[in-house]
């Protein structure tokens, strides 16, 4: 009878390990399915991030450009106002 018991152990034992490599392989599975998946979302939104930084770069650019033209507008108006006569000293 004790070899009864303990080849019913051992069964039992086997039983569980060969439960949990099935459940091991099966979130290995959906852990390798997510990974692939975070990978292509990760690509999806890699090249929209390239494309707003080069955007980003350029606009930057563009504001320097507009901000002089902008300073140089402003100093000419003033030199224009600073050049005409003082209707105050006139009358």
């Amino acid at each position: 009878m004790p070899e009864e018991n303990g080849t019913g152990r051992l069964d039992r034992i086997e039983r569980i390990l060969d439960a949990l490599a099935v459940k091991l392989a099966a979130t290995n599975d959906e852990f390798d399915r997510m990974r692939e998946e975070h990978d292509r979302d990760y690509k999806q939104l890699m090249a929209p991030q390239v494309l707003m930084q080069d955007n980003l770069r350029i606009l930057v650019e563009n504001q320097q450009h507009f901000d002089q033209r902008v300073d140089k507008l402003v100093s000419a108006i003033g030199e224009f106002i600073r050049s005409r006569p003082n209707p105050s000293s006139a009358a």
